[in-house]
């Protein structure tokens, strides 16, 4: 972690996969970067949230079709081969 007196040339806002190449770019390039991140995990949109117990997912998922796929959950489909098609 950063001390309050330490400069930077650049810094990120978003440790999300466009932010991390920008920094590495940036710190290739000989700048000093700081990336900053509000979430406790690095990596946007390429990571996975289980939002149901034992059902992973991209939190870049459409949102529209969470609540048809939280009812499937309900209903005792187990998998996501055995949810209907949402279309």
């Amino acid at each position: 972690m950063a001390n309050s007196h330490e400069r930077f040339d650049v810094v990120v806002i978003g440790a999300g996969h466009n932010g991390l190449v920008a920094a590495g770019y940036l710190a290739r390039a000989g700048k000093k970067v700081m990336v900053v991140e509000q979430r406790d995990r690095v990596g946007g949109a390429c990571t996975l949230e289980e939002p149901f117990p034992g059902f992973t997912m991209s939190p870049c998922a459409p949102e529209s079709d969470i609540p048809d796929l939280a009812t499937a959950l309900y209903e005792g489909h187990s998998t996501v081969a055995e949810i209907p098609l949402i279309v």
